[in-house]
């Protein structure tokens, strides 16, 4: 099914198989001039139903390990194609954030062994925004009393990280240019702030995250004085108007607390975590039997 009429759509330029295939897709149907429809694709590919992959595009189906094999072998992918297509389709179909986690690190595992020019995923941005502590001490650097002495970073934070990961956590945020050395040799943050990039990989890395620090603010209370911690909850009632309101409430409180770290100019003395969380307890549709 290639054509060399255009240039090929790479699927390791891709963290969503659906976007990959619609490409492929729209290439074939440019480049076909006599018609070019998602039956005869499906056909090519060797799916019966006509309208299979459309449905699998559009996110109504996936694919089992039979049919990506199928259809990556359809594609024309050659060996190392072939395993990262099927190692994204089960990263993007995976529901659980624990799986889609340990289907990313094979993803990775697979580009770091191209020759390319496009840039990628790393390894130490993995890290970065999956492993709390590598955030926790990009901030910590940013403290008048900060040490560069694993072991007394590691004594800072309140977990259990030993002074290898704190090592290994500075060289890669080094290697990452989140932090730079200044001519006295002290470390600094390069910018206050950052953002994380859109896109299905760093999105599932970032849910990953997000479990970790409800997991932090879960031990605070155990491992922090009432005083020092502000955790609260509230069970209510609400309607969808109400709920939409409340999420918006969040959003812009998140912008707030922002704001005021910016304009904060007293010398800083702690890293904060912040988790909002709003969440339904009940599911209506349970009710009226719906799947």
């Amino acid at each position: 099914m290639r054509s060399g009429k255009t240039p090929r759509i790479l699927i390791f330029d891709y963290d969503d198989y659906r976007a990959y295939l619609l490409a492929f897709y729209k290439k074939m149907k440019m480049e076909n001039k006599s018609g070019f429809s998602y039956s005869i694709f499906a056909k090519n590919t060797g799916f019966r139903s006509a309208s299979f992959l459309k449905l699998v595009i559009d996110g109504k189906r996936n694919l089992s390990i039979s049919s990506i094999q199928n259809l990556s072998k359809a594609l024309g992918h050659n060996q190392k194609e072939s395993k990262y297509f099927e190692g994204l389709v089960l990263f993007n179909q995976a529901t659980d954030t624990s799986e889609k986690i340990l289907r990313l690190k094979v993803l990775l595992g697979r580009r770091s062994t191209l020759k390319s020019n496009t840039h990628y995923l790393s390894h130490a941005q993995f890290n970065y925004y999956s492993r709390w502590y590598y955030i926790a001490i990009r901030e910590l650097i940013a403290l008048p009393d900060f040490k560069e002495d694993s072991r007394w970073i590691s004594e800072r934070l309140i977990s259990d990280i030993s002074p290898a990961e704190v090592s290994g956590a500075i060289s890669e945020l080094i290697q990452l240019g989140l932090v730079f050395r200044e001519d006295s040799g002290r470390l600094k943050q390069k910018e206050a702030f950052v953002r994380g990039e859109a896109g299905q990989m760093r999105s599932a890395i970032a849910r990953y995250l997000q479990k970790q620090m409800i997991e932090k603010g879960s031990e605070s209370l155990d491992r922090v004085a009432p005083e020092k911690r502000e955790i609260s909850s509230l069970t209510l009632g609400v309607s969808r108007a109400g709920f939409s309101a409340i999420k918006k409430e969040i959003l812009l409180c998140k912008e707030k607390i922002l704001e005021i770290c910016a304009d904060d100019s007293n010398a800083l003395d702690e890293i904060i975590q912040v988790n909002l969380h709003l969440f339904p307890l009940t599911d209506k549709k349970r009710n009226r039997g719906d799947k």
